[in-house]
């Protein structure tokens, strides 16, 4: 039994599958176990791979997903030392909203997002007088950015 989802949606997923053989499985019938799944997922969700940057063993091991096109290069910026097994990735992609969906967007949220009243003054001078130093003592980014969306 297979099932194809029909997706409107945007979808990116991008991570380290640790699926070595997964660049091999994709020119090779005899694919494994971990290869035939992801593919079903892949077909499933109606995406596609697009990293083809290989790591020092020449293999794929972060996989860059989506359902729209997407291009990816080796980065030449990055914030830390390259790791030789997963190198820096620079994706870009569309996302730009279908005209349909901007037009009920600003039909439902016009009126009711009105920056012309917003006290801009007082907001930047709120803002500054937080004390900030607490960033300090996180040293992972992502730590960082759930306790900054909890405040």
């Amino acid at each position: 039994m297979s099932f194809n989802c029909s997706i409107e949606h945007n979808i990116f997923i991008v991570g380290d599958f640790n699926i070595p053989e997964y660049s091999e499985g994709l020119r090779n019938s005899r694919s494994s176990g971990r290869v035939l799944a992801l593919k079903s997922l892949l077909d499933t969700l109606n995406l596609q791979q697009y990293n083809l940057v290989g790591n020092s063993n020449n293999r794929t091991l972060d996989l860059v997903m989506c359902g729209r096109l997407c291009n990816v290069v080796r980065s030449l910026d990055r914030l830390v030392a390259e790791d030789l097994q997963h190198p820096p990735l620079s994706v870009s992609f569309d996302m730009s909203m279908p005209t349909n969906v901007k037009r009920i967007l600003a039909k439902d949220y016009a009126n009711e997002l009105n920056f012309r009243k917003a006290n801009f003054p007082l907001l930047y001078s709120s803002l500054q007088e937080i004390d900030w130093s607490f960033f300090d003592y996180f040293n992972n980014s992502i730590w960082l950015v759930v306790n900054f969306t909890t405040l």
